[in-house]
């Protein structure tokens, strides 16, 4: 993705701090696999750190930028409501997970 972008928003929820094992935690999504990989904020800030990005959080919401942001701004925009920038995203991007089916019944 930073071959794309140095600016991305995304989101992921965080390992906790004591790992639950797994059939404690709904996340790992047993039924299905759909997971290969779980972040902690550790993980995500020495990502950042080692592409010279900066990393804001709100815990559920995260940002990659190469500007440096401030966080309590960052989390503000998340929270305005219907004008919220994650509200924003959701409706103007299409969901790719019909599209990503397509693609893994072709293999």
């Amino acid at each position: 993705m930073l071959r794309i972008s140095k600016n991305i928003v995304f989101t992921t929820e965080l390992l906790p701090q004591v790992i639950p094992k797994p059939h404690e935690w709904w996340y790992y999504g047993l039924e299905h696999g759909q997971h290969i990989s779980f972040y902690s904020v550790n993980t995500l800030e020495f990502i950042a750190q080692k592409y010279g990005l900066n990393f804001l959080t709100n815990g559920r919401i995260h940002l990659f930028s190469e500007k440096k942001s401030n966080a309590i701004k960052y989390k503000f925009i998340l929270k305005m409501g219907k004008l919220g920038l994650f509200n924003f995203i959701k409706l103007n991007m299409n969901s790719k997970i019909k599209k990503d089916m397509k693609s893994f019944q072709h293999i």
